[in-house]
């Protein structure tokens, strides 16, 4: 459904009607021409909106969507879906109206009134919304789409971008392709295992559940009527939630395999340069077969850097990783969406998309599907959103600092070793250093005796430095990349930041609690907008740029 609101005063005039229908014939045209599951739905607010739309609403032929206080009358019967409010505040229907619609169409006579220009009210309210807007002045005739600025003049292009972001939006989450890459099976195995050795592994966390999100959880009494809503919303969630976990582990689990195979393929080629010199000592078999061997190891060297080299361009690693970014974070709006659009607060949601735009388009369609066709927000639905809140900051709470603890162990230990590493291997690099000064001298004439098949400790000690010098810095390797790589720094700070930022937001509105017995509504939405953005700008667009950066690179 794409939502066109409505709104100004129609003068008559036969010129004006022709452009309305012309523009609305357009919207229909874009909207999924060729299969025609998208439909076109008006919204109006007859605060917004003169006498004179009604009589235009059955002309268009289009179903009309209406919001108006409780007090108001006089369009009975020309809403197919009609949400009053128990606030007689203007502003607040205007925020609805925008909240609720894909794009306003405006008729204005550019005349700007303080106390009753609604028309210029509702247009201010959108433009601070980034909202599209097409308005057409009944002054000059001429049509407008103010973006950059408020007399930008219109241009078609702009209207079917915006019809085929909303016609080709994904309300469901695609499934995960059963097959994994070539040997990535290994890394998830690696990864995994890694996880549970230092007790890092994800799981459920202790605290007291969030009750919104629980299955078995029923809206009831005088909320009943919510319930619907908070179910539609619950499947979309838990849809995008476990799909997104799913692309998770295949995702990290590429991470890791990268972040491993330094120290194998050093492994290995260590195995094709000094089979025939250091191991052949060591092991007592054949010159021939330790030259096969040999022969084998740089062929795997050889074959493990291609792998990583396809890995890094393969279509479908960077699919699960665009997925998994962006399930991820429908998942992650959805779960804050829960806790108002039930109850009547609806969010900004540009706003909190910021530039992402198609995210924008498959929220706000969830949320228009999810929506009840009447209802009447009453201040008792603030305030019962406002109860659950507590609840869902003790569980986000207790998530960021359990994930907190989990990513410290992991940086604590590859902090210690990458430091371990590091320094033993500068030493084993100046001893290397040593050796070669100390070998040059003739009076250790023991140094050219041989020791076994014709090996003699000159060369043994040369070539074991050697392979010293080539395994510290791919073992020093191991860790820093898994610290890099993983983004287990990244993940560890960010939790433990998110673990502060609610914290000091739950005290602050427990001190409000305890100060106010009424709330106003008002603040109730301010708060719910300062949560969201706590939520989902500050930690979720953060984290979804983060790893949408972080890429396999080539050995």
């Amino acid at each position: 459904m794409f939502t066109v609101a409505i709104a100004g005063e129609l003068p008559q005039d036969a010129e004006l009607f022709r452009k309305l229908d012309e523009y609305l014939r357009q919207i229909k045209s874009y909207l999924s021409p060729s299969d025609g599951k998208m439909q076109l739905r008006l919204a109006v607010s007859p605060p917004y909106a003169g006498g004179a739309w009604r009589e235009r609403l059955a002309h268009l032929g289009c179903p009309v969507s209406g919001y108006s206080s409780s007090s108001e009358t006089g369009w009975d019967g020309a809403f197919q879906k009609h949400i009053s409010v128990d606030r007689p505040l203007r502003d607040t229907l205007g925020e609805m109206l925008c909240d609720s619609s894909d794009l306003l169409m405006a008729v204005w006579n550019e005349d700007v009134r303080e106390m009753d220009g609604a028309t210029w009210e509702l247009l201010r309210i959108a433009l601070r919304k980034r909202m599209p807007i097409l308005w057409i002045s009944s002054r000059s005739g001429k049509t407008y789409w103010p973006e950059m600025t408020c007399f930008e003049a219109f241009r078609p292009e702009k209207l079917r971008e915006l019809c085929e972001i909303a016609s080709h939006v994904q309300t469901q989450a695609e499934p995960c392709e059963k097959k994994d890459f070539p040997l990535l099976f290994i890394g998830r195995h690696f990864y995994q295992r890694y996880l549970r050795r230092y007790k890092a592994s994800a799981k459920k966390v202790d605290a007291e559940e969030d009750l919104i999100l629980k299955e078995d959880y029923r809206l009831t009494g005088r909320f009943a009527s919510a319930e619907p809503v908070r179910a539609s919303l619950l499947s979309r969630f838990r849809d995008f939630d476990h799909t997104a976990i799913e692309l998770n582990e295949r995702y990290h689990a590429a991470l890791y395999w990268r972040s491993v195979l330094p120290l194998i393929t050093s492994l290995i080629v260590a195995v094709g340069f000094y089979a025939t010199s250091v191991l052949a000592g060591i092991v007592d078999f054949s010159l021939t077969a330790w030259g096969i061997i040999g022969g084998f190891g740089f062929l795997i060297h050889g074959l493990l850097n291609l792998y990583v080299f396809l890995l890094s361009k393969s279509k479908s690693v960077k699919e699960n990783q665009e997925k998994m970014v962006h399930n991820r974070r429908m998942a992650e709006m959805l779960r804050v969406l829960i806790h108002f659009v039930p109850f009547g607060i609806h969010l900004d949601l540009r706003a909190l998309c910021g530039d992402d735009k198609r995210l924008y388009a498959s929220l706000h369609r969830i949320v228009q599907e999810a929506d009840p066709e009447a209802g009447v927000i009453t201040r008792e639905n603030g305030v019962e959103a406002f109860l659950h809140l507590d609840r869902m900051l003790a569980d986000q709470i207790a998530y960021h600092k359990m994930s907190t603890q989990r990513y410290s162990r992991l940086v604590k230990h590859l902090d210690l070793w990458s430091r371990v590493i590091f320094y033993v291997g500068f030493c084993v690099i100046i001893l290397r250093a040593f050796l070669q000064f100390l070998m040059s001298i003739p009076q250790f004439p023991l140094l050219a005796l041989p020791l076994f098949n014709e090996l003699t400790p000159k060369g043994f000690i040369a070539s074991s430095a050697n392979m010293a010098a080539l395994l510290m810095p791919a073992w020093y390797s191991y860790f820093a990349t898994k610290l890099s790589l993983c983004n287990f720094r990244f993940n560890r700070d960010n939790h433990q930041r998110m673990a502060q930022m609610l914290e000091e937001e739950r005290q602050n509105i427990a001190e409000l609690r305890s100060r106010i017995d009424d709330i106003p509504a008002e603040a109730l939405q301010e708060i719910g907008e300062s949560l969201a953005e706590i939520m989902l700008v500050k930690d979720t667009s953060l984290w979804t740029q983060q790893y949408r950066n972080t890429h396999i690179d080539h050995l």
